[in-house]
């Protein structure tokens, strides 16, 4: 830990930890006395609410996330949840479009096939799709000898974003040859669904293994509504 920046005034600093390391900063209130007004307040409320609901989302996803480099991703998904607050006065999963669970290392940065995603209402399904070559996705070394993608649905069948369910699909595993062919993933509709997110993630492997360094596995949000 770094020594306080001021050693007359110790008690006037707080440290504040992140993943990315620590600072000292002054205690809220010590040059001038701290005020929480009203739209201070409304943005604590929204704050409160987008924090549950961004949490119950990285829970629900916890087993596609648990070997990311997500850093600070828990603002981020709060910070979009309460853009949505503040714009619709609701939760609104659709504000998640787009979202990389990686900083770093960015699910296109990857995988250099485009993508498709679409939500087919008439047969009631999402499908996705990506075509399959040996240049889909990168190859870092030649310890790395396939890759796979999944797919995931997160819904609430309730008006309880705590009571978020999964549904997934996996490609088999392909390796870097010039053979080409289209992976197509459909998931059929929940018959109760109140908001889901579309999730893609692609991973490399070293033979059966996968590859250990995050910088071989993104993961990024497709669409959501």
């Amino acid at each position: 830990m770094p020594a306080k920046p001021n050693k007359f005034l110790p008690q006037a600093y707080v440290f504040i930890e992140t993943k990315e390391g620590g600072y000292w900063r002054l205690k809220r209130g010590t040059v001038k006395k701290a005020v929480l007004n009203k739209a201070m307040k409304q943005s604590s409320r929204l704050l409160t609410k987008a924090s549950h609901a961004g949490g119950a989302i990285r829970n629900a996803l916890a087993e596609f996330t648990y070997d990311l480099a997500t850093g600070r991703l828990g603002n981020r998904v709060n910070r979009l949840l309460m853009q949505s607050l503040k714009e619709k006065k609701v939760i609104d999963f659709s504000y998640l479009e787009g979202l990389e669970f990686q900083d770093a290392y960015l699910f296109d940065r990857l995988v250099k096939t485009p993508c498709f995603f679409e939500t087919d209402k008439q047969k009631k399904v999402f499908r996705f799709g990506i075509d399959i070559s040996e240049n889909s996705v990168k190859q870092f070394n030649k310890l790395v000898t396939g890759y796979r993608f999944a797919v995931i649905l997160l819904y609430a069948d309730t008006t309880d974003r705590k009571n978020l369910k999964i549904m997934q699909q996996s490609s088999p595993q392909y390796s870097f040859t010039p053979d080409k062919e289209r992976w197509v993933a459909e998931i059929s509709f929940p018959k109760k669904m109140k908001q889901w997110l579309f999730c893609v993630r692609a991973e490399c492997f070293e033979g059966k293994e996968p590859s250990a360094h995050p910088k071989m596995r993104a993961m990024k949000v497709v669409s959501g509504g």
